[in-house]
């Protein structure tokens, strides 16, 4: 089964883990490993992946990814943000454009930049949708990339835009509300999403406990990602 089957075939959950802000060792692999297993269990889920990645990357991200892959068996994706943040130490690569955008580099100009390793070292990509949602608080995308996000009342907007990646052939669309977002990404825009394209519908940002993951699934995603909550706190919802 490929990876968009994988995400596709029922309720999974990511968790998404900075470099940036996590020093990796056994004893933090150990944590984070039961944790997921724990979560998997209690939401019901039938996968549960770590998304590895940031708005910015001041550590060697290849050496972490190493070090990472080399001490978890559950499957790690990179959730980039920029060319540079591309390993051979992964499971797989979400191959991100971000739609919401009107900013060339991340439009185009970052994938390009990476395209020729990725396709050197046959890194396994997933092409992705990425669109970046009002959360009510300025993030990190926003600042780094010089992108606005598209406002929650924007759903006609929002929802165009998902089906221009399903026509553009990507396999995935991610609905991000930002890291720390006071906001996750309201139902009734996954519902529409969710009746308006056939891709596969991630879904990060503001999502802290099991209403709102639940929430989210039941409006339509196939894949919740969680990160501030787990980063402040590994013992989460224990």
């Amino acid at each position: 089964m490929d990876w968009v089957s994988r995400i596709k075939s029922g309720r999974s959950l990511a968790i998404l883990i900075d470099p940036e802000k996590t020093a990796v060792d056994y004893a933090f692999a150990k944590a984070i490993s039961k944790k997921a297993l724990s979560l998997k269990k209690k939401l019901n889920l039938n996968e549960v992946f770590f998304f590895i990645g940031g708005s910015t990357m001041e550590v060697d991200l290849d050496k972490w990814l190493k070090e990472f892959k080399g001490l978890v068996t559950l499957p790690v994706i990179i959730f980039p943000g920029s060319h540079e943040q591309v390993s051979i130490h992964c499971d797989a690569l979400l191959y991100l454009q971000f739609m919401s955008s009107r900013n060339a580099q991340y439009l185009i100009e970052e994938q390009i930049k990476s395209a020729l390793f990725i396709k050197q070292h046959k890194i396994v990509t997933i092409p992705t949708s990425y669109l970046l949602i009002d959360g009510g608080k300025s993030t990190a995308v926003q600042r780094v990339t010089n992108s606005q996000p598209y406002k929650q009342t924007d759903i006609e907007l929002i929802t165009a835009t998902t089906v221009a990646g399903e026509l553009l052939g990507h396999k995935l669309v991610y609905l991000e509300a930002g890291s720390g977002a006071v906001l996750p990404v309201a139902a009734g825009i996954i519902e529409k999403v969710k009746s308006s394209c056939s891709l596969p519908i991630i879904v990060g940002g503001g999502l802290r406990d099991v209403s709102q993951i639940e929430r989210a699934f039941t409006a339509g995603a196939s894949l919740c990602v969680v990160g501030t909550a787990i980063e402040e706190n590994v013992e989460w919802m224990d």
